[in-house]
Order: structure tokens, then sequence, then C-alpha cells
């Protein structure tokens, strides 16, 4: 059984020569005929329901059509993955899904010391999601993770896992940023200490590309500005 095959075996009927092989949605549609109680058929779609009907020919004579049976291709693991969109709590997660059918379900598993214990699994295949993407929300602050993703195909079965990918959440922003005139050419700017930070980036508030400084504390006093003029800072 693969992507693009399935195994097919039977019981052997006593004193047959020869198997007869047929589609179960279209019993006179001949696929095979085989001496052994076994037979493998490929080209297949992947995750996708297959079902066959067998007779036995003894004598020369062929039996009745035996019951049916169906099976799925497996699916194709996930991947590769990719992260965008990096916050704080959130990021979110992309993976090529590698031919699978649009009913595919997917889960994704998420780690903070790469499988080893501290294992979740934020999107369960029971959450029936499908496409391949999803937004990993409620996350820790300037934290490491590794994500991982598998398919399942309409049997139930999984696929190995994808490779894994990691990334590691932004930390929080400092939060009461607030700047107090200290003459007519500065103004103080103070702000709330964050958890781990070495230093802290100050930007002008309609340019936030441009870092006008890197204080190590929660204190910068900007100089050399112009009197009773607007400064905006983040």
């Amino acid at each position: 059984l693969g992507v693009s095959s399935i195994s097919w075996a039977w019981g052997v009927v006593s004193g047959a020569s020869e198997y007869r092989v047929y589609s179960a949605s279209s019993p006179a549609a001949l696929y095979a005929q085989r001496p052994t109680p076994d037979w493998s058929e490929t080209g297949l779609s992947t995750n996708t329901a297959y079902g066959i009907e067998v007779t036995a020919i003894i004598g020369g004579v062929e039996s009745l059509l035996s019951a049916s049976a169906t099976v799925y291709t497996q699916a194709a693991a996930p991947g590769p993955l990719s992260v965008s969109a990096v916050a704080d709590t959130h990021f979110a997660l992309t993976w090529l899904t590698n031919g699978n059918p649009a009913a595919t379900p997917y889960e994704v598993s998420l780690s903070t010391d790469n499988f080893a214990t501290n294992v979740s699994t934020p999107v369960a295949f029971g959450d029936n999601l499908t496409a391949g993407t999803t937004v990993l929300t409620g996350l820790s602050v300037s934290t490491m993770y590794q994500v991982r993703v598998r398919a399942e195909n309409g049997d139930f079965v999984p696929t190995a896992f994808s490779g894994t990918v990691s990334t590691q959440t932004l930390s929080a922003a400092p939060g009461n940023f607030a700047g107090s005139a200290v003459g007519v050419s500065s103004i103080s700017w103070t702000w709330d200490p964050v958890p781990g930070a070495d230093h802290y980036n100050v930007y002008p508030a309609s340019n936030p590309l441009s870092v006008l400084s890197s204080p190590v504390s929660t204190l910068w006093s900007e100089t050399n500005l112009s009197t009773n003029t607007a400064y905006g800072r983040a």
C-alpha cells in the first residue's frame, strides 16, 4: 500500500486454477487474472478509495463474485513547511499538500524541546483542517517553537511527519511608553521593562523601520529638538 498503489490479497479457494479481479463499482470491468490469491494495483490517485471483487475459476467454471473490499491509498506526507507573520503570541504556518485531494485532513503538532517530551497538538485530525495553512495562537512570548505536520487518509491511517520548522515568537511590546518634555529642545521617553530584554529600539512613529536609539535601560533622553514641536516615537 502506498500513495499510488494497493496490495490486495484474499483467501485460497480449493481447486481454483485462477482468480479474476473486477472493479467493485463496475463488476463487468475485469482488472486482472491471477494464478495466486494476490494482486498489486498501481497507478492510482493519492488518498482515494478503490474497491474490487474476486471470482475463482474451478474446472473452467467461474464462481460468483466475492463480497467487495474497499481501501484508500495512502495520503502523501505534507511539506516542506514555512512560517510567516510571526508575532508575540502567534504565527502563521503553511505547507505543501503534495498531491493530496482537497478533503485530506492535517494534524499540526508543536514543541519547545524538539519533540523530546514537550509536545502538544494545537490542530488535531478531528478538527478537520483540510487547507495547507493555519495560524497557531495562544503561544508564549519570546519562545522558540518547533512545528511538524502530518496527513491522514480516508481509512484514518496517518502519514509520517513532515520535517520540522523552527521559529521564535517575538518579545512582548514595552508597555506605558510615554514622553515628557524636559526643556525647549529635549524629551525624556520612558516605558515598562520587558523580562529578558538586553536593549530596546526606539523608532520614529512615522517610520518604524529607522532606529533612532538602542538604550539598554527603560529611559532615553532625546535632545537637539526644535522648540514647541510635536515628536512621536514608538
